[in-house]
């Protein structure tokens, strides 16, 4: 019997319950108590499923006769729980665990129950510290030569000195981004959590704030501040997210984000679009007044071929290629060009679904079939 535990209650990116029976029919018999396990609030009595505990029951759904699932907790992250089991999967892992507990100590000691237990955990720590490390994944689409936009990069370990940090984006500013705007955001973060953007101008007559910031992203346990020149296209044009599951393209989500809902909490205030050949006319979607727009398919097509080059550069160990992958293309880079050229703006390895915004495919279950055959292949 392969024995697997999966590790929920992520409580965000969620499902409708109304339209279970519509849409995921696999999660109509799910017991209350499951649905418990990751609920978002939206309201007062008002909850949605999150989407890993749907990835999780439709696993336990289809499971082959050889496979006994467990769901896991927070409450039992431990090398003595962990080796219970052949696999154990981190629908909630270490950057979860650090979300909700707001204690860096507490990523850390996940970490150490996954280097020290003997199950194969997925997603591999391999894999997510070299996603978190957003300077060093950077660097090397670089090196193959992918694009990406120009990025400053600030430990925020031992003394961090913010006047420096300001000198050295100055320069940036004035001699080769050419222009007056500019974001920071901490390394190792979602939600846009730390996102912020500046005023150079503003910064330099008045940098209290500035230093503020920086005081705060270092008491939060953040390794590393981020600062890139303002895309200014990025409010207008929609950020193109592209879903791989075990390697393979399955497809793709155009999001813009209100600026003014970034980093406060809450709900974000978001736009959809789908590529033309993944536009499904009849999806129910949320906004009766705001219907998705269209994404070009030969720009998708060339999102695809570069995400496929990413695959290069990520570590693999004996678990193969990621079973979820969310390579995400932002628009457009500081040049000069008439047809302006998208980015690979970031790479997530435990990405947000975006459920009840997938008309071509539902993730969950896609991620659901892709762990089953990976432990399968694995066993």
């Amino acid at each position: 019997m392969i024995e697997v535990g999966i590790v929920v209650g992520i409580h965000t990116d969620a499902i409708d319950p109304e339209k279970i029976e519509e849409l995921y029919p696999y999660l109509e018999e799910m017991p209350d108590k499951f649905f418990k396990m990751s609920k978002e609030k939206w309201g007062p009595g008002d909850y949605g499923l999150g989407s890993d505990m749907a990835t999780a029951y439709y696993m336990i759904q289809h499971a082959p006769k050889n496979m006994n699932i467990t769901l896991l907790t927070n409450k039992e992250i431990s090398v003595k729980k962990f080796n219970e089991y052949d696999f154990v999967v981190g629908l909630y892992d270490q950057f979860y665990h650090y979300t909700h507990t707001k204690n860096i100590k507490q990523f850390h000691r996940f970490n150490d129950v996954v280097k020290k237990s003997k199950t194969t955990f997925l997603q591999p720590l391999s894999l997510s510290n070299y996603i978190l490390d957003k300077t060093k994944y950077m660097n090397d689409l670089k090196k193959i030569g992918l694009p990406i936009v120009d990025t400053l990069s600030f430990p925020l370990n031992g003394e961090v000195n913010p006047k420096t940090m300001i000198y050295k984006i100055e320069k940036k500013c004035l001699n080769e981004w050419n222009m007056n705007s500019f974001i920071t955001k901490p390394e190792m973060v979602g939600f846009g959590s730390g996102f912020k953007k500046w005023n150079l101008n503003d910064v330099l007559e008045n940098p209290k704030k500035f230093n503020e910031y920086v005081k705060q992203m270092k008491s939060m346990g953040y390794p590393k501040l981020l600062a890139q020149y303002f895309v200014q296209e990025f409010e207008q044009r929609y950020e193109v997210r592209t879903y791989w599951f075990n390697g393979k393209y399955s497809h793709s989500i155009g999001t813009i984000i209100d600026p003014d809902s970034l980093g406060k909490g809450g709900f974000e205030k978001i736009k959809f679009a789908y590529p033309e050949n993944e536009f499904v006319k009849d999806f129910p979607h949320n906004e009766e007044n705001d219907k998705p727009e269209i994404l070009d398919q030969k720009l998708v097509n060339s999102f695809k071929k570069m995400g496929k080059k990413v695959f290069d550069i990520i570590p693999k160990d004996k678990t193969g290629l990621p079973f979820v992958l969310r390579i995400d293309f932002g628009c457009c880079l500081n040049n000069h060009k008439l047809c302006r050229d998208y980015f690979i703006n970031e790479i997530e390895y435990l990405p947000n679904l975006f459920p009840d915004y997938s008309p071509y495919k539902d993730p969950c279950e896609e991620s659901g079939k892709a762990l089953l055959s990976k432990i399968k292949t694995l066993s």
